[in-house]
């Protein structure tokens, strides 16, 4: 790989580094577990000089959650953390099994960093990506008053020939924007460099700070680091934006690479009065979309939403709650001299989520509530599914024929495999999108850059949906399957008194063209292979609602039902009630 001039390499202080110590560096590494902090907190005097409180106990939870679930990587975000805590969690911090911890830390002092690396120093090997002055570890030659570090703990028993814990330090290399916070842009003393772990072999691993990413230059080396061979970019940040363009277009980068990626994000839940910001997750490279099964309904219980972007080949988890810690599981591409076909799907999943409670002063394993607006129609339209999450997205889906026959496998429906690029709203396409139709979380709400959606509403979508639902039992006699199954797609409905297989849509906008267009979505499901059902379409104007199907579909000398024989030209006529 070329020299880096702001990534100071590890591995040239860590020569006789045990890599089998941690696991996100094993070569082996089909299957990551990763704990994410998403905290809520307060911070005094931001304005000023950030001073996070409260967070001790917080923490200590977090990294004891962190070692019960056997994770590989576990982050916490920029200020959650504290150097002066150390010592106290040595045991976690430095023992002889556990994640990599990288931890984002609340701002010093610039002369009461000096002072702090040189106590930390006389405990561990403290390595700081500034270099040494005097014989310690040094902090930023640049003005500023205060530093924000993230820090990287190594236990002595990855060390060969060591018995001393080692402690690698980095500090912000890039305040954030003005608008963001406008004490930073005046008083951080940044960083100039920042760690990047890679060994003989195996896997990568680069931590940096939130607004780091603005750094040209250091955005550039990190792109190129990871991207020469299989790694991880972890980003702890306290960021309120966290779909800004700047974030969004360093992951489209970032997946410009045949090598083996994955993105870690950790963010705070909220700091009030701000908030929310939140979005924490894990971005991986994936050959397959996942298929859609029933970890997608235990990982929306656990506070995450899904979603794919194929044109890159990236699949990805955002945690949505507040003050939470969650565990997530995924699988990485599959390795060279690996068996065929085994760890192709990035399968991510949210094995565990603890929520902070404060009587116990401490995370506790329980579903989270999602954020939500009061009144929420999309909760009385969910309770009027009654099923799963999942059902509940594929029949919205089918319902507003957001999945396409031709995207499903060939061999569909033997297999049944309907995946996350099936699904209109979980494919982000060229865009990060978390477009869970029936999902009013903080970023499908409102206008503007910190709301990326591009789709409607979903308090518009459940309404109008639930006025279609109303209208096709009253007038046609057609009501939702009322147990419903993803192998039942593209049939989601039928009649209340006989049963016959209905794949239901609506066409709230009703117009020559896009009723031709629903014929053929309708026409391209009938031709797929063992998939049999009535096409109904209730299709809405300015002057009244009807019920349609193709044109030609009852008028059986026609011969339509045959797949061969399905022609959408004449677009979509009203049934006779």
């Amino acid at each position: 790989m070329s020299d880096s001039n702001r990534i100071r390499e590890a591995g040239k202080i860590l020569t006789e580094f045990d890599d089998e110590r941690y696991d996100v560096f094993a070569e082996d590494d089909s299957q990551n577990i990763v704990t994410i902090w998403q905290p809520r907190g307060r911070v005094e005097d931001i304005d000023v000089f950030p001073k996070p409180v409260g967070m001790q106990s917080k923490a200590q939870s977090f990294l004891q959650r962190a070692s019960a679930a056997d994770a590989h990587l576990a982050a916490a975000p920029e200020w959650a953390y504290n150097i002066d805590w150390i010592e106290d969690h040595e045991d976690i911090l430095f023992a002889d099994t556990g994640p990599l911890f990288v931890l984002g830390c609340a701002p010093v002092q610039v002369d009461k960093m000096e002072r702090r690396l040189a106590e930390l120093n006389e405990e561990y090997d403290c390595y700081s990506a500034e270099g040494e002055t005097a014989g310690s570890p040094a902090v930023p030659d640049k003005p500023g008053e205060f530093v924000t570090p993230t820090i990287i703990p190594i236990a002595a028993d990855a060390r060969r020939g060591e018995d001393k814990d080692a402690l690698f330090v980095q500090f912000k290399n890039k305040h954030m924007s003005g608008r963001a916070n406008d004490v930073e842009q005046k008083r951080l003393c940044e960083g100039t460099k920042i760690w990047g772990f890679r060994f003989f072999s195996g896997a990568a691993v680069v931590p940096w700070t939130c607004s780091d990413v603005m750094h040209t230059e250091l955005k550039n080396e990190v792109l190129t680091f990871c991207q020469d061979g299989p790694s991880y970019s972890v980003h702890v940040q306290c960021n309120p934006d966290p779909f800004n363009k700047t974030w969004i277009n360093y992951r489209q980068e970032f997946f410009e690479t045949d090598a083996q990626v994955s993105c870690i994000v950790a963010n705070w839940g909220s700091v009030p009065p701000i908030g929310p910001f939140g979005y924490s997750g894990v971005y991986t490279t994936t050959d397959e979309s996942t298929t859609l099964e029933s970890e997608y309904n235990d990982t929306y219980e656990r506070g995450g939403l899904v979603a794919t972007q194929p044109d890159i080949g990236c699949e990805y988890l955002c945690l949505i709650p507040d003050d939470i810690v969650s565990t997530v599981i995924f699988r990485r591409k599959t390795n060279r001299g690996t068996p065929s076909g085994s760890a192709v799907m990035a399968d991510i999943k949210v094995s565990t989520t603890a929520v902070f409670d404060t009587a116990a002063d401490e995370y506790q394993q329980k579903n989270p509530v999602y954020p939500a607006p009061e009144p929420d129609p999309c909760k009385e339209w969910r309770e009027q599914l009654n099923t799963t999450p999942l059902n509940r997205e594929l029949l919205t889906a089918l319902l507003r024929a957001e999945i396409e026959a031709d995207s499903l496998p060939e061999k569909f429906p033997i297999n049944q495999k309907v995946s996350w690029e099936s699904v209109e709203s979980l494919n982000g396409e060229m865009s990060e999108e978390l477009g869970h139709l029936l999902e009013n979380h903080p970023r499908r709400r409102g206008t503007g850059e910190l709301t990326p959606s591009t789709r409607e509403a979903p308090e518009t979508i459940a309404e109008r949906l639930m006025e279609a639902l109303s209208f096709a039992e009253k007038d046609a006699d057609i009501v939702l399957r009322s147990e419903f199954d993803r192998s039942d797609v593209p049939v989601n409905a039928e009649y209340q008194d006989e049963q016959i297989s209905i794949c239901l849509t609506t066409l709230p906008t009703s117009t020559p063209n896009s009723e031709i267009d629903r014929a053929r979505w309708f026409v391209e499901w009938l031709r797929v292979d063992g998939v049999n059902f009535k096409p109904v379409a209730l299709t809405s104007s300015f002057r009244s609602s009807k019920v349609k199907t193709l044109a030609g579909y009852e008028d059986v000398s026609n011969m339509v039902r045959n797949p061969e024989r399905v022609d959408a030209t004449d677009g979509l006529e009203e049934i006779t009630l």
